[in-house]
């Protein structure tokens, strides 16, 4: 999906989306899909950041880079909610949650229902972080 989230080609299940700096472009695939949540996987190039906009309304993003959960990230009305970091510490928390785009403000632990949405998505796909 581009920057502000169009999709490159729904029908392949491709697309692309800008990281934000607005040159780099990454290409994932659509590997599946958990009540509701869509699971994208990018295994080549560049390190990935969290998509800041979703061409679906209210949507939920596990973000596979290199077989291991990147993020999850969570729009509403198509906007960048919160997303949450896999992989490395932030305050002494791993996983952590960014609630703005950027990921120099607030941030937290995940919440109960949260950890349920990892929980389905390590047992569905058997991913580490």
């Amino acid at each position: 999906m581009g920057g502000r989230g169009a999709f490159v080609n729904v029908d392949l299940k491709d697309f692309r989306f800008n990281n934000g700096s607005g040159v780099k472009q990454q290409t994932f695939k659509t590997i599946g899909e958990i009540d509701g949540i869509q699971v994208i996987v990018q295994d080549k190039g560049f390190s990935v950041g969290p998509p800041r906009f979703s061409h679906t309304a209210n949507r939920i993003y596990a973000v596979i880079q290199k077989g291991k959960l990147k993020y999850l990230v969570f729009y509403e009305n198509h906007m960048f909610v919160k997303a949450i970091d896999f992989g490395h510490e932030h305050g002494k928390l791993n996983p952590h949650v960014h609630y703005d785009y950027t990921h120099k403000g607030e941030y937290g632990p995940p919440t109960e229902k949260d950890n349920e949405i990892i929980n389905k998505i390590k047992k569905w796909y058997s991913i580490d972080w």
